[in-house]
């Protein structure tokens, strides 16, 4: 079966510079702030499950794309992956805007621990932590 997406969206270019799932998922990526990147999302239908909630897996990699790019930075800008992550859901979201932010709690040369928080009006919706291995190619 089809995905219900236009396959000129799922080839969709680097056009700003974020990465490609990013844009896929309608992310906006903000480089630019001092405090560590923000990733933020206009939720629409796509973003929902059939109860009419943002699926998890939406929360989740907003929190997963914006604590690899802090430990993106706090690495010297050397790519990293994802080792272990935990996302806690607080409360449903429906609608609006979320806004993804992260903190580094600790960068060592093999791992790197980062915290991070989804937030919707000024109110906290989901919370995680993760480990970021920095990957040498």
């Amino acid at each position: 079966m089809e995905p219900s997406y236009s396959k000129s969206r799922a080839r969709v270019a680097r056009v700003d510079g974020s990465p490609r799932f990013l844009q896929l998922l309608g992310f906006e990526l903000d480089r630019e702030a001092a405090d560590g990147p923000a990733v933020c999302v206009n939720i629409g239908d796509v973003h929902k499950n059939s109860n009419g909630v943002v699926h998890g897996s939406v929360i989740h990699a907003l929190l997963d794309s914006v604590m690899g790019m802090q430990c993106f930075r706090a690495a010297g800008r050397q790519p990293v992956a994802t080792a272990e992550i935990s996302v806690r859901f607080l409360r449903p979201v429906f609608d609006g805007r979320l806004e993804a932010r992260a903190t580094l709690l600790h960068g060592g040369k093999r791992l790197l621990f980062v915290e991070g928080q989804v937030v919707r009006d000024g109110e906290v919706v989901a919370v995680g932590q993760a480990s970021f291995v920095p990957v040498r190619r």
